[in-house]
């Protein structure tokens, strides 16, 4: 029984932490940007802090509370090891050999 309510609290605390960032998100960066930028400069505004600030930092700190493995590098930064792949077989398709 306390092994589940455990678990219950723990995945509320995820469950705030993703409220929140969602309230900070659309309620203080948005709102800030929206008056003072045109609107389609504020929504891209939004999100790139959204993508390239908030989130990186909210997802492995909801993984903590879980008692989860950390994130590999590569899946956290965006980055991964198929990319120098692609990168090569597009070059070798666009070089006419």
């Amino acid at each position: 029984m306390i092994r589940l309510l455990n678990r219950w609290i723990r995945r509320a605390l995820v469950l705030a932490l993703g409220a929140f960032t969602v309230w900070l998100i659309v309620f203080v960066i948005f709102r800030t940007a929206d008056n003072r930028l045109p609107w389609i400069v504020a929504v891209a505004l939004t999100y790139v802090v959204a993508a390239y600030v908030v989130l990186p930092r909210t997802v492995p700190m909801s993984k903590t509370p879980l008692g989860l493995a950390p994130l590999p590098l590569a899946v956290s930064s965006g980055f991964s090891t198929a990319m120098p792949a692609f990168m090569a077989r597009a070059a070798i398709r666009t070089s006419g050999t």
